[in-house]
């Protein structure tokens, strides 16, 4: 889902990397993206993805903001580790 539903923004399921002719110039390429995604995570998890950016609304606390900061940054540190990579 774009970007613009802020209630999938920063959504796992919905985060992965495209290039820049796809992410950009063919605007986010919705219709490969959505099939590359189902074959990753399976057609649940993806209607479900497009369900709450169609119905929710996401507004975050300073506070949450904060927790998911400490969060992924102890993720990328965990991963970093793991993988050997010194950051």
């Amino acid at each position: 889902m774009s970007r613009r539903y802020l209630s999938t923004r920063w959504s796992e399921d919905n985060c992965r990397p495209q290039c820049v002719a796809c992410n950009i110039f063919n605007q986010g390429n919705a219709q490969a993206y959505r099939v590359a995604l189902v074959k990753e995570i399976g057609e649940q998890r993806v209607n479900l993805i497009e369900a709450r950016a169609r119905q929710e609304t996401c507004k975050y606390s300073a506070f949450e903001i904060e927790a998911l900061t400490d969060h992924y940054k102890k993720e990328v540190e965990r991963i970093a580790k793991e993988k050997g990579i010194e950051l």
